[in-house]
């Protein structure tokens, strides 16, 4: 009977040893395939971050035209008044001289 228990316990000792090497086997293909997924997620990242800094960059110039027509467009509307003030005030001056050859008359 000592001899089916040291059996026993032989092949529970090489069950376990034998669990324990299939565990660290697991532990190491685990720890490959999280480093691997980190890079993966890492690279994709940075993918992304470039592509955001693209946009970024032809957002910019288009703020930038953007900004420089709507320059144009105050400056443009800044004569227009000029433009308007001086008619307005030849009109006035033109009121001004018929009154006065009225008078002189």
């Amino acid at each position: 009977m000592d001899q089916e228990f040291a059996k026993a316990n032989t092949r529970m000792n090489d069950g376990f040893a034998t669990a324990k090497k299939d565990n660290d086997n697991l532990r190491k293909e685990t720890k490959k395939n999280n480093d691997n997924l980190a890079m993966m997620v890492a690279n994709g990242f940075e993918e992304v971050n470039g592509k955001f800094e693209e946009m970024r960059q032809e957002n910019d110039k288009r703020f930038t035209s953007i900004e420089s027509g709507l320059g144009d467009v105050q400056s443009k509307l800044a004569n227009i008044a000029y433009s308007v003030d001086i008619l307005s005030l030849q009109k006035r001056v033109q009121r001004v001289k018929n009154i006065v050859l009225k008078r002189r008359r």
